[in-house]
């Protein structure tokens, strides 16, 4: 396993809310393994078997919020102010929107 294909997977997981290491109760960093990785993925629907499908799925993990535009769900308490991320064409941006 190269690095580079390592640091895709992980970049890949980021994208898809896969945390690939945290720090145990000693402090030591311990990584998800790439075969772990992939597996995750796979149990989310993420193709990242290989190299044409770990670039196939960042790159469409990296356009999805612009193809979605808006998340399906946003929570907003009673009296309170929600902010919601949304993403438009360039051409929309600064017009109002109803």
């Amino acid at each position: 396993m190269n690095v580079s294909r390592l640091s895709r997977l992980q970049n890949l997981g980021e994208l898809n809310g896969v945390q690939s290491s945290f720090l145990d109760a000693s402090n030591n960093r311990r990584s998800a393994s790439p075969e772990v990785l992939s597996s995750v993925l796979k149990a989310l629907g993420v193709p990242a078997n290989n190299e044409k499908e770990i670039r196939d799925s960042l790159r469409a993990s990296r356009l999805g919020p612009y193809q979605r535009g808006i998340e399906p769900v946003a929570v907003a308490w009673e009296g309170r102010e929600t902010k919601v991320l949304f993403h438009v064409p360039e051409s929309l941006v600064g017009k109002r929107m109803q």
